[in-house]
């Protein structure tokens, strides 16, 4: 667990709520601080697959390997296209995963990989849905009267 909590010293307690199948605890009391207790909730793909659909930001309480699962980063980027931040590399790369997010979001092309800030269909999207996302395309595209 990440030991990056700041100042964040306050401590959570249990709240469960059905949701269909599974049971999402909405806090956990581990005795840890907020930050720690998140990442541990964010280790478990159900979970973090539920929390996400109302907002792709708590992505970034995710743990690396939910940052690198496909399925996880749609979901994220659904409901907030800059979820891409926090996604990893590889998914930045991917571009199923890049058109999601710039079509919610085209601001979302800064986190996309070179190759994607390079790819027409993908600059394009972007920019109908945020006309200033050209500002993160390549050169090339940037210099393109056509995007």
């Amino acid at each position: 667990l990440s030991s990056n909590c700041g100042d964040d010293h306050r401590h959570v307690v249990v709240a469960e709520r059905e949701l269909g199948s599974i049971s999402i605890p909405q806090s956990i009391n581990l005795g840890l601080p907020v930050c720690q207790a998140m990442e541990v909730w964010y280790q478990d793909k159900a979970v973090a697959l539920e929390a996400l659909k109302t907002d792709g930001l708590k992505l970034r309480f995710a743990s690396e390997e939910m940052r690198g699962d496909k399925d996880v980063l749609i979901e994220a980027v659904r409901t907030n296209g800059l979820a891409l931040g926090y996604a990893s590399g590889n998914l930045r790369a991917d571009k199923d995963v890049v058109l999601e997010a710039v079509r919610v979001n085209g601001r979302a092309l800064k986190f996309a990989s070179d190759n994607l800030q390079a790819d027409m269909n993908v600059v394009q999207e972007a920019v109908m849905q945020y006309g200033r996302a050209l500002g993160w395309a390549s050169d090339k595209l940037r210099a393109d009267k056509e995007v």
